[in-house]
């Protein structure tokens, strides 16, 4: 009888690891937490015996992390070097301009880049994502768009704060309106077709596993149809 209980608790304590497995996913700053809100009931369906644990950081800290098999997958900036990591494209994010409500342009429905050129510009630094930061900087070159920059801040509610109390403007992926900060106001940026940020989902194997693959697959069919995936 106690050789059985032993081997009941044992059977026990297996299904218990087998039910807190965990789907570890990176996901870039540059996108909104809300996005996993539809995948993840989804996911956990499909799969019950597993949970998304969601690690929020920098597209080149996820990309290393996925690449030493600390993450299984990650949603990361595009461009950036993934290090030969397979990655799949799901979307492309225009940029727009992040303003003080009481700026002089906050009433105009969209602003150009030379509007800005007498602003601070918020801007996050090269190394976070050089790939990412030498595009726009060709962009920028473009329009001939040189505004004094200030060091962009890691969390986006301070970014919002400082936007908030006039301290300068930003560019940011358009998903990132859906945080709202009551002094503060998004408008379209005229040269958004140059200035968008890629989405991509990267992982660590060519062929990943089952709950892998399934997981980037429902990414893939709620980025190509985010009102029925």
């Amino acid at each position: 009888m106690l050789q059985q209980s032993d081997e009941l608790l044992t059977e026990m304590g297996a299904r218990d690891l087998s039910a807190t497995r965990s789907l570890r996913v990176g996901i870039t700053t540059a996108v909104n937490p809300d996005f996993f809100t539809d995948i993840t009931p989804l996911f956990e369906r499909d799969f019950p015996d597993h949970r998304i644990d969601i690690k929020r950081q920098i597209s080149l800290r996820s990309i290393k992390d996925v690449g030493r098999g600390a993450l299984d997958v990650a949603l990361i900036g595009m461009p950036s070097q993934t290090d030969g990591l397979p990655f799949k494209l799901l979307l492309e994010d225009p940029l727009v301009v992040a303003m003080p409500a009481t700026h002089r342009l906050a009433k105009k429905r969209n602003i150009s880049l030379i509007e800005l050129r007498e602003d601070h510009l918020f801007w996050f630094n090269r190394k976070l994502n050089p790939s990412y930061y030498d595009h726009c900087e060709q962009g920028f070159n473009r329009f001939n768009f040189h505004p004094e920059r200030l060091p962009e801040p890691e969390e986006h509610h301070v970014l919002l704060g400082l936007i908030a109390a006039s301290q300068g403007v930003a560019l940011m992926p358009s998903s990132l309106r859906a945080i709202q900060h009551r002094s503060v106001v998004h408008k379209e940026l005229r040269e958004a077709s140059h200035f968008k940020i890629g989405v991509a989902i990267i992982w660590q194997q060519d062929q990943p596993p089952s709950h892998v693959s399934a997981f980037i697959n429902m990414l893939t069919a709620h980025c190509a149809n985010p009102a029925q995936a």
